[in-house]
């Protein structure tokens, strides 16, 4: 259990943009989730990385990614269009 989440911090700093210049918007509020599940089984350095990123967020971008953290949901699901078979 720990190894996935190490792993978990490690996908959320990565998202937040360590070594990547901009991160999207969709990429930050992935970040914080990720890095708020391993804060949640106490990964050393996981709750302070969730802060740091947590003072970098709009207000708006903030409630969004608590919001989806609470709901469990890593990413914003998009339906897929289906396509026709030919």
């Amino acid at each position: 259990r720990q190894g996935l989440a190490r792993a978990q911090l490690n996908l959320g700093l990565l998202l937040a943009g360590r070594g990547k210049a901009a991160p999207s918007d969709d990429d930050l509020v992935a970040a914080y989730y990720w890095l708020g599940r391993a804060a949640r089984k106490d990964v050393g350095g996981a709750a302070a990385a969730r802060d740091d990123l947590a003072g970098r967020l709009s207000p708006a971008l903030l409630a969004k990614a608590r919001e989806r953290l609470a709901s469990g949901e890593p990413k914003a699901r998009k339906p897929t269009p289906l396509k026709p078979k030919r």
